[in-house]
C-alpha cells in the first residue's frame, strides 16, 4: 500500500522508509504538512503517517483539512507525536485522526497500528461497494415504481410527474402542451368474450402501437385499466388532434377482432386537452388532465371509436 508520510526529522524519516519497505509498502515523503497536501491534491493515498510538530503546515492542520475535504476517498490517519498527554491525544483525534503513536515508537506497534488501518480500510471500502449497490437498486425500485408491470409503460404516478414537470416548463417559457386520453372501447366485453389473458394481450399491442406512433419527447403512460394518456410537450389544440387521428388511424390498422362488438374489431376513443398558459394562476396540469378526461366521456357517450376535443371556454 502506497503510504503518505509528512515527517521533518531525517532520522525518522529514514527509519520509517526502511520499517515500511520491509513490510511491504510503498512510503511517500513529505517535509511538512502543505507539501503533504499538495501531494494529496495530485494523488490517491489511502493512508497518512503525520507528524503532530512540523514547519508551515503541523499535522492537526492536515489531518482537519483532510477531514474537511469531501471530494477525497476515505484516508486513514496516524498521528506521530512526541506529545502523551491525554489532553493532546484528545485533540488530535478530535481533528479526525483514527490513531496515534507516541514518539519514540515501538517497531511492532508501528505495523500493528498499520495492519488495524488496512482493516479499516478494507471495511470502508466494503461499506462504499455496498452503499452503491444500494443506491443503485434503490434507483431501480424507483423506476419499477413508476412504470406499468404489463405494458411497460409509465404509470399514473409517472404521468402526473411528467405533467408536473412539463407544466413548470411550459409556463416558464410561455409554451403550451396537450394531453390526450384515450380508452379501448368496449373493452370489458372484449374479456368477457375472449378471455384475460387475451386481453392482456391486447393492452400490450395497443401500448406498442401508441408508443410508435409519436415522437421521442411525447410519452405514453397507461392511466389505470384499459386508458392510456399521451402526453405531448409543446402540441397545441390542432397538432395534438392530428396525432390523435394518427395513433385512431394505427390502431384502427391492427384489425383485431371483437366480434362481440359491432365494429367487429377493436377500436379506441380519444379525448383531446390543451394546456392554458396563465403564470398567474399557477400550474394547472390537474385542470388539463380534468379537461382531457371529459373530453373522452364525450367521445364515449357520442358512439366511441372516435375522437372529441376539449374547447375553450
Amino acid at each position: 500500500m502506497r503510504i503518505l508520510v509528512a515527517e521533518d526529522n531525517l532520522a525518522t524519516k529514514k527509519l520509517l522508509e526502511t520499517l515500511l519497505k520491509k513490510f511491504g509498502h510503498d512510503p511517500v515523503f513529505a517535509g511538512n504538512g502543505r507539501e503533504a497536501w499538495e501531494l494529496l491534491s495530485k494523488e490517491d493515498f489511502q493512508m497518512v503517517l503525520a507528524d503532530w510538530m512540523m514547519p508551515e503546515m503541523d499535522g492537526v492542520t492536515l489531518c482537519k483539512k483532510i477531514r474537511a475535504d469531501g471530494s477525497k476517498k476515505y484516508i486513514y490517519i496516524i498521528m506521530l507525536t512526541a506529545k502523551s498527554l491525554k489532553d493532546d491525544i484528545v485533540e488530535g483525534l478530535n481533528a479526525g485522526a483514527n490513531d496515534y503513536l507516541t514518539k519514540p515508537f515501538h517497531h511492532g506497534e508501528l505495523m500493528a497500528r498499520i495492519k488495524t488501518g488496512e482493516k479499516t480500510l478494507q471495511l470502508e471500502q466494503s461499506l462504499e461497494e455496498k452503499n452503491r449497490e444500494l443506491q443503485a437498486l434503490n434507483g431501480r425500485l424507483k423506476n419499477l415504481a413508476r412504470v406499468d408491470a404489463l405494458t411497460q409503460l409509465g404509470n399514473r404516478l409517472a404521468l402526473e410527474e411528467a405533467m408536473e414537470k412539463t407544466c413548470n416548463a411550459a409556463q416558464r417559457y410561455q409554451r403550451t402542451y396537450s394531453i390526450i386520453m384515450c380508452d379501448i372501447d368496449r373493452f370489458k366485453l372484449y374479456n368477457d368474450t375472449y378471455g384475460h389473458p387475451a386481453g392482456d394481450k391486447v393492452l400490450r399491442r395497443i401500448a406498442d402501437t401508441l408508443k410508435s406512433q409519436v415522437r421521442a419527447s411525447d410519452q405514453v403512460f397507461r392511466y389505470g385499466g384499459e386508458e392510456y394518456a399521451i402526453l405531448l410537450p409543446e402540441h397545441n389544440t390542432d397538432e395534438a388532434e392530428k396525432v390523435a387521428e394518427r395513433l385512431k388511424a394505427a390502431v384502427d390498422a391492427l384489425g383485431i377482432e371483437h366480434t362481440a362488438y359491432d365494429t367487429g374489431t377493436v377500436t379506441i376513443s380519444f379525448g383531446v386537452a390543451t394546456s392554458r398558459n396563465n403564470i398567474e394562476n399557477g400550474c394547472r396540469w390537474t385542470e388539463v388532465l380534468k379537461r382531457a378526461d371529459e373530453a373522452l366521456y364525450q367521445a364515449k357517450e357520442s358512439g366511441r371509436n372516435c375522437i372529441q376535443t376539449a374547447r375553450e371556454d
